[in-house]
């Protein structure tokens, strides 16, 4: 999730020129980090709620990707 949204981040300031504040850097890096420590523990055990989130997380970053074709 975290690296998905400072990947869109960095594609709306390539190909909108979108310039986001200073706190929303560092909160979108913040919740980064969060989201992955978080996360770490489903590491060694499968749990459909994580899985699941992942999937929609993906599905809607491949269609944010889509717009740009």
């Amino acid at each position: 999730m975290g690296i998905t949204l400072i990947v869109v981040m960095g594609l709306l300031r390539v190909t909108h020129r979108y310039k986001p504040s200073l706190t929303v850097d560092i909160g979108v890096f913040a919740l980064a980090a969060a989201a992955g420590i978080h996360l770490q523990q489903f590491h060694q055990e499968f749990h459909a709620g994580a899985a699941s989130f992942y999937v929609v997380v993906n599905a809607l970053t491949a269609v944010f990707l889509a717009y740009f074709v």
